[in-house]
């Protein structure tokens, strides 16, 4: 019960939940700022409310641009997340899953998912050719979670 209330202290000093959402709302607009000047002709998707995916805060604090060489290997069309799942569990987890946003040919950015060689330091497209990718690696932890999901995907790469 001690740790319970030592919590709560802790929560209640660190701010409130409507302080905390102001600085997530700046960090998020800093995000989308960067993506846009570092991208001049862009523009971010209206389709989809990247404020409302659960993994969108962890591409905000963890993300970076993935920059490497890149491979086009045949997926499932429209399954970005899933055929990076059936990558990573075709190769035991050798293949890592990269989620994120990713930069059409029309320059648009959309929430997107690849696939990351860490010992040959490329990335593999499994949906269309992509002009740029931010994103962060999912955990070995966090793919357990997904793979458990059953997502629907292809994977044609290398084993």
């Amino acid at each position: 019960m001690k740790l319970l209330f030592e919590s709560w202290r802790r929560y209640l000093k660190e701010g409130s939940y409507q302080e905390k959402m102001k600085i997530w709302k700046k960090k998020f607009a800093r995000f989308k700022a960067m993506l846009l000047k570092d991208y001049p002709n862009s523009k971010i998707t209206k389709e989809e409310d990247w404020d409302e995916d659960p993994e969108i805060g962890d591409i905000v604090h963890q993300g970076k641009y993935w920059n490497q060489e890149k491979i086009l290997s045949k997926g499932l069309k429209n399954e970005c997340h899933g055929n990076a799942a059936c990558a990573y569990a075709k190769t035991d987890g050798r293949l890592k899953m990269i989620t994120g946003v990713a930069l059409d040919d029309k320059n648009v950015w959309y929430l997107h998912s690849w696939v990351y060689d860490p010992e040959k330091d490329i990335v593999y497209e499994t949906t269309g050719d992509w002009k740029a990718y931010y994103g962060f690696q999912v955990s070995d932890w966090d793919m357990g979670m997904i793979q458990s999901r059953g997502h629907r995907g292809k994977w044609t790469g290398p084993k």
